[in-house]
């Protein structure tokens, strides 16, 4: 059995792009797509948890963490001292508190836990 476990600030520049909104994670350059703020962010925490089961499938943690480009982490500074004075600006500035747990078991491990094996969704990652 293999344990990873990630916890990663990640922040997400929220901006309008062809009338949709866009969460892009720079931390991990992932993006999530939807009609509101809300469910672009849900798209988005959807891609980072595939990220993450993948990653650690492959037993490589180093494969999260992949920055986005200095042009998106710029805007996401520029958006959040804007929202920190007060000002309205186009891009939303947030950040997620990412916790997870990715636990692998091979086929004997399985075989041998049967009907014992529970798994649980942990809680939503929380964003300030």
């Amino acid at each position: 059995m293999k344990t990873h476990c990630y916890q990663l600030p990640i922040r997400i520049l929220l901006c309008r792009e062809d009338g949709v909104w866009v969460a892009h994670g720079l931390e991990v350059d992932l993006l999530g797509y939807g009609d509101t703020e809300k469910e672009a962010i849900s798209e988005f925490q959807e891609a980072l948890t595939a990220q993450l089961t993948f990653a650690s499938q492959q037993d490589k943690p180093e494969m999260v963490v992949f920055p986005a480009p200095g042009d998106l982490i710029q805007r996401w500074e520029s958006a959040n001292k804007a929202q920190f004075l007060g000002a309205i600006t186009d891009d939303v500035a947030k950040t997620a508190k990412v916790k997870a747990v990715c636990i692998g078991l091979d086929r004997e491990e399985m075989a041998r836990r049967g009907k014992k094996l529970v798994f649980s969704r942990a809680p939503e990652t929380s964003l300030a």
